[in-house]
């Protein structure tokens, strides 16, 4: 019997990988098997045990990543803390601190947008460049004297530099990590191509009669099928998933505005003027009965039509705090 593509099996994700490797050399074990050469490809693949262990703690989070999200949190939190202080002195009675505010908040309106987001990457690179500024600006340097934000300023770039650090090491060790996961997989699947390639000439080799190796075999099969059909239907819906945004957007021209996208385009409010408007387009198609018509409907109060504001117009813009979104950082992903 032989054994249908198995290709796939090194496709497999990390988790999947030694769950079927383990699910094959486990159908049989060393004493069962009699034919040496199959016995010998067994052991060997038995061999990999601890080396795919370490492939599945990969997807265990880095011990870094603990650090790096408090200390990332940490660091916004004196970030926000700080700006709270420039704020609340633009409305100080001390003129000195008001200027120093106003000279500090053109700096938060250029970073406001990152001051909110525990991030390792764009705060690291705002507050480098906060840094560079107070090297070429005396008036930041006084300006965060003459406010007491020296010290904290201080621990956010002592912070910023512990992040950094910590950030590189784990990005080192993890890239180390993963050469030496692909090293493995390959090693495995070469030795279980060479154990699948031993039982399915001891199936072709067995006496009539027999089915010891026939059952192994199907077995073996079982569990091909089994991860394969996983593998497929994944496959099938990352495809269709990708078809969808390659399919060309229906695009509309109506003659007077911009071709506009047909997805994205959002229904307007409907409004006095909008209806209004909407009977001055029916009678420019359908005549000049109809444009009479709309002309006895127009109002008579100086021709001037208000519109009525629809509640979804209304509309509250909060400012987005930090979210618990290190875990947006993917817990991995600062």
């Amino acid at each position: 019997m032989n054994f249908s593509n198995v290709s796939f099996f090194n496709k497999l994700k990390t988790q999947e990988f030694p769950e079927l490797f383990y699910h094959i050399t486990s159908i049989k074990s060393v004493e069962e098997v009699e034919l040496d050469y199959v016995k010998v490809w067994l052991e060997r693949a038995l061999a990999h045990d601890n080396e795919l262990q370490f492939v599945m703690n990969m997807q265990k989070p880095h011990p870094l990543t603990k650090v790096l999200n408090r200390q990332c949190l940490e660091r916004k939190n004196y970030l926000v803390s700080m700006g709270g202080i420039i704020r609340s002195n633009l409305q100080s009675p001390s003129q000195s601190n008001r200027d120093a505010a106003e000279v500090l908040s053109m700096w938060m309106k250029r970073h406001q947008e990152y001051l909110y987001r525990p991030s390792a990457i764009l705060q690291n690179r705002m507050v480098k460049n906060m840094t560079t500024e107070m090297s070429h600006s005396e008036d930041f340097s006084e300006a965060l004297g003459t406010l007491d934000l020296v010290s904290e300023f201080d621990t956010i770039k002592a912070l910023t530099v512990s992040i950094d650090r910590n950030f590189k090491k784990r990005a080192n060790q993890q890239s180390t990590d993963v050469l030496k996961s692909i090293e493995i997989r390959s090693n495995v699947y070469a030795t279980l191509l060479e154990l699948l390639t031993a039982v399915s000439m001891a199936q072709k080799l067995e006496e009539p009669g027999e089915h010891f190796y026939l059952d192994y075999c199907r077995e073996i099969n079982r569990y091909l099928d089994i991860y394969r059909a996983t593998y497929d239907s994944r496959i099938t819906r990352r495809r269709n998933g990708q078809a969808k945004q390659d399919q060309p957007e229906e695009e509309i021209d109506n003659g007077e505005h911009p071709i506009v996208n047909a997805r994205s385009a959002k229904p307007k409010p409907f409004t006095l003027s909008a209806m209004n408007g909407l009977k001055v387009d029916v009678a420019a198609m359908n005549g000049n009965a109809i444009q009479q018509e709309a002309e006895h409907e127009k109002p008579t109060n100086g021709g001037v039509v208000h519109d009525i504001p629809a509640t979804s117009e209304i509309v509250d813009v909060e400012h987005q705090g930090a979210k618990n979104g290190l875990d947006q950082m993917s817990e991995d992903h600062l």
